[in-house]
């Protein structure tokens, strides 16, 4: 949010849960799990949390939540990018489904792509003293970098 914050920039927050099928089961109106009152998941805890935080820095956001397969959630993160200038990536060492992740995204958006080590997120900022660009020589290339360029 400080780096959305220190830009003036729009904040789009799009999170996907693996869908697992569970087989449904069968509960009684009067039975002791029908009291019970449903969990919060991890995504919902995730966009509370990027809402206080939107708040706090005064950060439009937008969130999107859903569930999917996990074979589609890269793909789909891709199509999202497509619609926005920048698509921010917090970057787990070692972890199969961000490299996935960073791959289509790489290959599939046409967009500009910033990556973060997750340990190191909470230090973002919003100017940067050096800045990596992948660059394979092509017009495609060309046109991503050229409409993030900041005069």
């Amino acid at each position: 949010m400080a780096l959305a914050a220190g830009l003036g920039a729009r904040v789009t927050a799009l999170a996907l849960e693996d869908q697992v099928l569970v087989r449904p089961k069968v509960v009684s109106p009067d039975g002791p799990a029908a009291a019970k009152p449903a969990e919060t998941s991890d995504m919902q805890r995730l966009l509370n949390a990027l809402n206080d935080a939107a708040s706090r820095k005064n950060v439009r956001a937008e969130r999107r939540s859903g569930k999917m397969p996990v074979e589609q959630i890269a793909s789909t993160l891709a199509e999202h990018a497509r619609f926005n200038d920048l698509t921010l990536v917090t970057v787990r060492p070692h972890d199969s489904c961000t490299e996935r992740v960073i791959e289509t995204l790489l290959f599939e958006s046409g967009r500009p792509l910033l990556l973060c080590p997750e340990h190191r997120a909470a230090e973002l900022r919003a100017n940067f003293e050096n800045i990596v660009i992948a660059w394979d020589n092509s017009a495609r290339a060309a046109r991503a970098v050229g409409c993030t360029a900041v005069p």
